[in-house]
């Protein structure tokens, strides 16, 4: 799972200020936090989902560093 490549407004590898923010995932097996850094790289993770609507992403203001911008959540099936 990943942000969007496509986000509208993503910030450049020129940008000097540090910039990170957290992501709780809801998935089969309970729930993480993980550090995207977006300069570095927009994978979230690997996750295992149940069927339906019981898992989510929820992308976290609070004591993230710089801006926050996205669009869309990727998912993307793994065998």
């Amino acid at each position: 799972m990943s942000i969007s490549e496509r986000t509208p407004v993503r910030p450049s590898e020129t940008d000097k200020t540090e910039i990170r923010y957290a992501v709780r995932v809801k998935h089969k097996n309970g729930t993480d936090i993980v550090w995207v850094e977006p300069l570095d790289s927009l994978i979230i993770g690997t996750f295992d989902f149940h069927e339906g609507t019981d898992g989510y992403i929820e992308i976290m203001a609070g004591d993230s560093m710089g801006p926050i911008v996205a669009d869309a959540v990727i998912f993307k099936p793994v065998e």
